[in-house]
């Protein structure tokens, strides 16, 4: 039978740190350090096969010796009797700790979470990037276009980006490229810019700051009060850009913005 390099004192402490709770052993044995094998320790010397029945009640271990006289194996005859060490394969527990079940109670998930989202009347067009909500109407001058839209809850549209200028302008299109023999006379879009003043200072009549002009070349023309958006092609070259008009003039169409409709939704 080999012999091990090894004392039994320090054997007993390599198993003692390594044991993990992972898998166990039965009574008597100690856990190895790979979680799945354990160890019987006899302090009574037996030959090599009374060892190795004592190791095999279940037919499931194997036998050592182990000496602490010196750091060298060797061979003897197997009838001499040793102190033995027994490995015995671990019972592995059905689930690893991190995931074994407690017996605290499972709380209920009670959060209420809620959406919102916005929406607008029929007829009406939502635009996400400012969340409002916009109607093409037509044939009044910019006073009158403003008291109709202040009736239906809002104001001649805001312009504050290119994007909204954009959007306003495809909204509002009619899909035709004007000349002097258009039939609709006064083609361009009214929007929420005045200077009734005559005086250059414009402001948009929903109380947004005047934070970005597209005027088209030459413009703004005093002393005109109004702003009209270029929403179609024509012969003046100033597509989807702004031009001034007089407030007595009736325009093809106007646009009104106002706030959208917040729904929201809970789970």
């Amino acid at each position: 039978m080999s012999r091990l390099n090894i004392s039994l004192f320090n054997f007993l402490l390599f198993f003692y740190f390594v044991k993990t709770t992972i898998s166990s052993c039965p009574a008597g044995t100690i856990q190895g350090h790979d979680s799945n094998t354990c160890y019987k320790l006899s302090t009574t010397p037996k030959n090599f096969f009374d060892a190795e029945t004592d190791c095999q009640p279940n037919s499931s271990g194997q036998c050592i010796s182990v000496t602490s006289s010196n750091s060298q194996w060797s061979s003897i005859d197997c009838n001499t009797a040793q102190y033995y060490v027994c490995k015995i394969q671990a019972t592995v527990d059905s689930c690893m700790i991190t995931t074994c079940p407690t017996n605290k109670p499972v709380i209920p998930d009670t959060t209420i979470r809620s959406i919102t989202i916005n929406d607008c009347e029929s007829g009406w067009t939502y635009y996400n990037i400012t969340n409002l909500c916009y109607k093409v109407f037509h044939g009044f001058n910019c006073t009158a276009s403003e008291a109709i839209c202040v009736q239906n809850g809002g104001h001649l549209a805001s312009i504050h980006s290119f994007e909204e200028n954009l959007f306003i302008s495809e909204l509002a299109q009619a899909g035709y490229t004007f000349g002097n023999d258009n039939p609709w006379g006064r083609y361009h879009v009214l929007i929420g810019l005045m200077d009734p003043t005559l005086n250059g200072n414009f402001y948009w009549t929903d109380g947004s700051p005047y934070d970005y002009p597209r005027w088209c070349a030459g413009e703004p023309y005093l002393p005109d009060a109004c702003t009209t958006l270029v929403a179609d092609q024509d012969t003046g070259g100033c597509f989807q850009q702004w031009v001034t008009d007089a407030e007595e003039r009736v325009h093809r169409a106007f646009v009104c913005q106002k706030s959208s409709i917040a729904h929201i939704c809970q789970n």
